[in-house]
């Protein structure tokens, strides 16, 4: 997990740092270069949007079976009382 988060800061600093580059007027090939690499590191943050999003979902979805199985069990409990 650590290294995911890592890779994350250096893609948001990276980007934010060629956004700024993008201020200054950069053209040619090398303004190409910049935004193919802008449109990798855009990708990746959706991408990591995307997965931030499963997780919670499989998590609440988790809580909701353990919620249910609660629900489940003491009412067993209560019909053999």
């Amino acid at each position: 997990m650590l290294i995911g988060q890592i890779v994350d800061a250096i893609v948001i600093f990276s980007s934010f740092a060629i956004d700024i580059v993008f201020l200054g007027g950069v053209t040619g090939e090398e303004g190409q270069k910049a935004a193919a690499v802008l449109v990798v590191l855009l990708l990746w943050r959706i991408a990591r949007v995307v997965d931030g999003l499963c997780i919670l979902l499989t998590l609440s979805y988790h809580g909701i079976v353990h919620l249910v199985q609660y629900e489940k069990s003491s009412k067993k409990k209560a019909i053999n009382q």
